[in-house]
């Protein structure tokens, strides 16, 4: 059916179909001399003061108004915005800009914006970085940053949030979380919370047929082995006894020559036989050589993660259980987590062990073995990872 616009106002129009009805619509395009068009109105916005509306065709260049005759108690009109809280487009008053193929309706901006800053709170230069700096308007809908750049801070301490007060004493607001911005700059600071720190390993008598080996910076530490047959470095299990669902991670670098093709290659095991077990970290042959942390026990059953790894690289692993969940990280990142459903672990009947295997020892470099009796955080693992 063909039409006949006639404009009424800059927002009513009137449409004379040929059949002789008339209807009527608010906010709707029109057709004036062929042309589709569309209107454009103003929103004080908390201020005060009226712009006339108006109505343009598409495409064609519209001078948007100067917003001289809008004031605010507090603040100079800066910009426009399509959306009351800031969050569309924003447009400078007196800029001449392509009608859209739709209604635009401009909101005032009062004041300037201001920048929401983060700041890592002692964690060091070196040790990480910030989230980047945004620029925000009052009423803005804030939502809190991630700990994107991994800070990290030296002394057992782990990343817990953010605070409007470098002490702590101000505003907690979690990663995630939203608030409405305020008429004035922000800084957030990084909190940290004091944590139990890694157990002290005691050093383990180094047995012929396990050589000392550069770690992976390529400095002789005292913390690297190089394995490549059964032999193993056995940790006393007496302090390294997680038993009964007790909470613990397990933090190793490693560097395989070679990945199996059948059996299991052992990085750090305890109770690791296969009729045995707790807990442990392998290489996994009948999987093409993926990386499997391990928990469970034996004669009952066991939960697993795999993930792919190299040959010939280093790779940082971490095995993480909270007492009910085990997750594993590879390379400072989350692969998957799983639930323990075998009842409480046993006392562990043999040492905690780096190297070895099944039908198949390791072959390659372990080192820097990290343990700790409690679940460490994910920013725990990548500080771990990027140090």
């Amino acid at each position: 059916m063909r039409y006949a616009a006639i404009l009424l106002s800059a927002t009513v129009l009137v449409f004379a179909s040929c059949s002789g009805a008339v209807s009527g619509q608010a906010d709707i395009e029109s057709f004036v001399d062929g042309a589709l068009n569309f209107g454009v109105s103003y929103d004080a916005n908390g201020g005060t003061g009226d712009i006339a509306s108006s109505v343009h065709a598409v495409g064609s260049s519209i001078t948007l108004d100067n917003g001289f005759s809008m004031t605010h108690p507090e603040n100079a009109l800066r910009r426009w915005n399509t959306a009351p809280d800031y969050s569309g487009t924003f447009y400078t008053p007196g800029s001449v800009i392509k009608m859209p193929p739709k209604d635009l309706i401009l909101y005032a901006v009062w004041g300037d914006g201001y920048l929401l800053s983060y700041d890592g709170n002692g964690n060091g230069s070196s040790h990480g970085s910030p989230p980047a700096s945004v620029t925000y308007y009052p009423g803005n809908t804030v939502e809190v940053a991630a700990n994107s750049g991994v800070l990290y801070r030296l002394g057992n301490y782990a990343f817990d949030g953010w605070n409007t007060q470098a002490n702590g004493l101000g505003t907690n607001y979690a990663p995630g979380s939203t608030f409405v911005f305020a008429n004035a700059p922000m800084t957030l600071y990084a909190r940290w919370k004091s944590v139990t720190g890694p157990v002290t390993l005691v050093t383990p008598t180094v047995p012929a047929g396990v050589d000392a080996a550069l770690d992976r910076h390529g400095a002789s530490t005292g913390t690297c082995w190089e394995f490549d047959d059964y032999t193993t470095l056995d940790y006393d299990s007496t302090y390294l006894q997680f038993a009964y669902n007790q909470p613990f991670s397990i933090s190793v670098w490693f560097i395989p020559t070679s990945l199996p093709s059948f059996g299991w290659r052992y990085i750090v095991s305890v109770g690791g036989d296969p009729g045995d077990f707790n807990y442990f970290l392998t290489l996994d042959g009948p999987s093409g050589g993926e990386l499997v942390a391990c928990i469970g026990k034996s004669g009952t059953g066991s939960n697993t993660i795999s993930y792919p790894v190299s040959a010939g690289i280093w790779h940082h692993a971490v095995m993480v259980y909270d007492g009910s969940e085990m997750e594993l990280y590879v390379d400072g990142a989350s692969t998957g987590t799983v639930l323990y459903t075998y009842g409480a672990l046993p006392v562990p009947s043999t040492p905690m062990k780096l190297g070895a295997g099944e039908s198949s020892p390791f072959q390659g470099s372990i080192g820097e073995l990290t343990v700790y009796d409690r679940a460490i955080s994910a920013d725990e693992v990548a500080a771990l990872s990027a140090n």
